[in-house]
């Protein structure tokens, strides 16, 4: 049962990503109406994910905070911000816990925190990692190639969230169009998914 929650919490991140990429806060009507004392703004859409409290899977909605609206005896929405007092204990953590020097700026740690986790990950799950990648190359396909793909696609995609999520700028550490030119060299619906499990989970350990 905990794998199946893990997966469903992994699938909805991925679908909350790809309905609105620039989502901070989701939540049912019902908690940001009855919990949060908000109102959802006339008009807005929700972000569908799966539902899989019922017999059969379904489809909820949530609505992101920039969403909803204050009342009266709303209670505040706190979301975490990377700011000049928290920048130093950022940094600290990244360095005592991923092995991210602090000398280098906040991406590169941020990078290298991903590099490292990415490689833990590999650790953890290379037998199924290497099947889905032998599946495209068949008999041809080399393990050492299929290693450094994985580490490079997940530490680029891993490290690109992760410094968008802290309001820091990507594009000035990471160029989309050549770094990103590795998640093609293995591409299928297989492999995607693959790739998002790991780069969630390598994003919500450090976050």
């Amino acid at each position: 049962m905990p794998d199946k929650i893990q997966t469903y919490q992994e699938l909805a991140e991925l679908m909350i990503f790809a309905q609105r990429p620039d989502a901070t806060a989701c939540a049912e009507y019902g908690l940001w109406n009855e919990r949060m004392g908000r109102y959802v703004r006339r008009g807005s859409k929700g972000i569908a994910l799966l539902d899989d409290s019922g017999d059969r899977p379904g489809v909820r909605y949530v609505f992101d905070v920039s969403d909803t609206g204050a009342r009266e005896n709303s209670r505040p929405v706190n979301l975490w911000r990377l700011d000049a007092d928290t920048r130093p204990v950022v940094s600290s953590m990244l360095a005592d816990y991923y092995g991210a020097p602090e000398i280098a700026a906040l991406s590169q740690q941020l990078w290298e925190a991903a590099a490292n986790l990415a490689q833990e990950y590999l650790d953890g799950h290379g037998f199924e990692i290497h099947g889905i990648l032998a599946e495209i190359d068949g008999e041809e396909y080399n393990r050492n190639a299929g290693e450094r793909w994985f580490l490079d696609a997940a530490t680029v995609s891993s490290a690109y969230a992760l410094m968008s999520r802290c309001g820091l700028d990507p594009d000035e550490s990471i160029d989309p169009e050549e770094d990103f030119r590795v998640l093609y060299e293995y591409l299928s619906p297989e492999t995607a998914a693959m790739l998002g499990t790991a780069v969630s989970q390598i994003d919500r350990e450090i976050l």
